[in-house]
C-alpha cells in the first residue's frame, strides 16, 4: 500500500530524531533506549459538553532532553548535533531527568500547559529532592496528523531541573495556562488555544 504523503513526512522526521542505543560520555555508558520514538494511546475524561475521547499519541524526543547549547567547560568540543544541526554538548544530570519522561509524558492529560513566546508549550512542575523542591521544566510542541483519526503528533523539545546559572523560562505563576486536555481537543478539531486575558 502506497503511504500518503504526511505519513511519508512523519516516518522521515521520527529517522531525524532517532538516537543511538547508547552515548558514551567519558567512559561511562548511557542509555537512551527510553527515548525513541514511540506510539501510545491517551483517553480525555469527559467534561462539560465535551465527550470523553481517546488521542492517538505519536510520540518522539529531540536531542536537547539529554543535551545542552553551552559547554560547562570552555573549549570543550560538543558531542553531538540537534535537528536544527546547531552543536549540543551531552549532559549527564539532565540524562537523569530524561529517565522520567517515558511515564511523565503519559500522565500529560492531567497536567496544566502554559503558552510561551513561540509555538511551543510548557509544564513547570515542583519535584523534591533532598528536602527541597526543584523546578522542573517540560517544553513540547503538538499538533493534528492530518491522515489519523484522533492523531496527536508530539514532541518533546526540552526537559530539564532549574539548576544554579542554569537559564529557565519565567515563573509559571505569571503565564496564561490551559489544560492538555483543551490543548488537544483543540489541536485535533483544528482550533486555535486562545489566552484568557488574566484578571
Amino acid at each position: 500500500m502506497i503511504e500518503s504523503k504526511a505519513r511519508k513526512r512523519i516516518i522521515t522526521e521520527l529517522l531525524r530524531l532517532t538516537h543511538p542505543p547508547h552515548f558514551t560520555y567519558e567512559r561511562i555508558q548511557y542509555d537512551l533506549s527510553h527515548l525513541q520514538a514511540a506510539k501510545f494511546c491517551l483517553t480525555i475524561q469527559a467534561h462539560g459538553s465535551n465527550p470523553e475521547l481517546e488521542i492517538f499519541i505519536y510520540l518522539e524526543f529531540t536531542n536537547h532532553c539529554y543535551t545542552t547549547g553551552t559547554p560547562k567547560v570552555a573549549d570543550t568540543p560538543h558531542d553531538l548535533v540537534d535537528h536544527n544541526n546547531w552543536p549540543r554538548w551531552f549532559d549527564p544530570d539532565r540524562h537523569e531527568t530524561s529517565l522520567i519522561l517515558p511515564n511523565f509524558v503519559r500522565q500529560l492529560h492531567k497536567k496544566k500547559c502554559f503558552f510561551t513566546r513561540n509555538q511551543n508549550w510548557l509544564i513547570i512542575e515542583l519535584q523534591g529532592e533532598s528536602g527541597s523542591s526543584i523546578p522542573f521544566y517540560l517544553v513540547f510542541s503538538a499538533w493534528k496528523i492530518k491522515d489519523q483519526d484522533n492523531g496527536l503528533h508530539l514532541r518533546i523539545v526540552s526537559a530539564y531541573k532549574k539548576t544554579e546559572g542554569e537559564n529557565a523560562p519565567h515563573r509559571g505563576s505569571n503565564l496564561d495556562r490551559t489544560s492538555f486536555a483543551m490543548l488537544a481537543r483543540k489541536t485535533l478539531a483544528g482550533e486555535s488555544v486562545k489566552r484568557y486575558r488574566r484578571r
